[in-house]
């Protein structure tokens, strides 16, 4: 085993935060498979392949966020024996050939289709199932990008943080990208530790500037979505009761429950809109089933005002009857009668 210094107690930590550009199949699941390749092992399998769980897409067309929360997601790759590093980095041309190979998945999965939407109301764990499936069985490599890595494994202070452009796999026969010019990229972040630990504030700081901006603008997105929507849709008069719910079919159920998170939105302030966007599906499921429950207990309140206020007025209506009538049952004198005429002289 060759003698590698450099290497000795190192381990190499890869970012990967997400992808824009992304509008080929923009509505699908995305995967990440990253691999650490060198010359003594082409493909990576010394290290084992890294791989992400499937993601949907985000609210921005084109992009996609990977990672817990949105935040990113981070590979871990052992360079020293110690840690159980395998025997190809201790090959003496590993240093000036390896590479980091980041591969973007994509699934024939098509985010909250009407048919998954209505059996994950029923059955989820189906669903996730049929998804599982399906990902696996219609996975292909999208787009890949091959980083060299002599300059950071080896380096004191060499390390990556950018967007990187990836080269896009050849599409069937008869499609065609939406834009020919736009690239797919890859916003990652590469550093080898302990070696670069004083820098990784500074990366650390960088990425949440990155996921930052995205949020602003997929907040900005969603806003113009629920307008549009709006302007789509009939405005929600009232909230259904769960007697009314129970009766409905599917499409009906899911037209009601756009209709009333559209409404929620925008009657949040912005600040609100930001919060409500950073929150997991489940807790956005509660936050609509809360706003839901209030608006029912208003419009039944209000229901209830209301036809106090009619009773009331239809009381006073028939407490005023005998005053109203009595004109009409007075007895009206006849007029004098104009007095004879005189009768003529004879």
């Amino acid at each position: 085993m060759a003698d590698m210094p450099a290497l000795k107690g190192r381990y190499m930590e890869v970012i990967v935060m997400g992808g824009r550009g992304v509008k080929y199949m923009s509505k699908f699941r995305r995967r990440l498979q990253v691999s650490l390749c060198s010359h003594a092992d082409p493909e990576g399998d010394a290290f084992e392949q890294r791989l992400s769980v499937w993601t949907d897409p985000n609210k921005i067309v084109g992009t996609v966020l990977f990672g817990e929360y949105e935040s990113g997601i981070r590979f871990c790759f052992p360079l020293d024996e110690v840690d159980d590093a395998p025997e190809a980095a201790f090959d003496p041309n590993f240093l000036s050939t390896a590479v980091l190979r980041v591969r973007l998945l994509t699934s024939h999965v098509k985010t909250q289709t009407q048919t998954l939407r209505s059996l994950n109301a029923v059955l989820p764990s189906i669903t996730s199932g049929m998804k599982d499936i399906i990902d696996y069985s219609s996975a292909a490599i999208e787009a890949e990008t091959r980083l060299p890595l002599d300059n950071i494994i080896a380096g004191g202070c060499g390390f990556g943080s950018n967007w990187v452009p990836l080269q896009r796999e050849p599409l069937p026969e008869g499609e065609f990208l939406p834009d020919p010019n736009e690239f797919i990229e890859l916003y990652i972040q590469i550093y080898v530790l302990p070696g670069h630990q004083a820098i990784v504030p500074q990366l650390q700081a960088y990425l949440r500037d990155e996921k930052a901006a995205i949020d602003a603008l997929a907040a900005r997105a969603s806003a113009d979505e629920a307008s549009a929507e709006s302007l789509r849709k009939p405005a929600l008069e009232r909230v259904a009761t769960a007697q009314e719910k129970a009766t409905w079919t599917a499409e009906q159920m899911e037209a009601y429950s756009v209709a009333l998170v559209t409404q929620m939105y925008q009657a949040m302030t912005p600040d609100q809109q930001a919060t409500y966007l950073g929150l997991t599906p489940e807790q956005q499921a509660q936050v609509m089933l809360q706003y839901e429950t209030m608006r029912l207990q208003a419009e039944q309140q209000q229901a209830i005002q209301q036809q106090q206020q009619q009773d009331a007025a239809q009381a006073a209506q028939v407490g005023a009857a005998p005053t109203e009538a009595a004109p009409q049952s007075v007895t009206v004198e006849p007029a004098a009668p104009e007095p004879a005429p005189a009768p003529a002289p004879a």
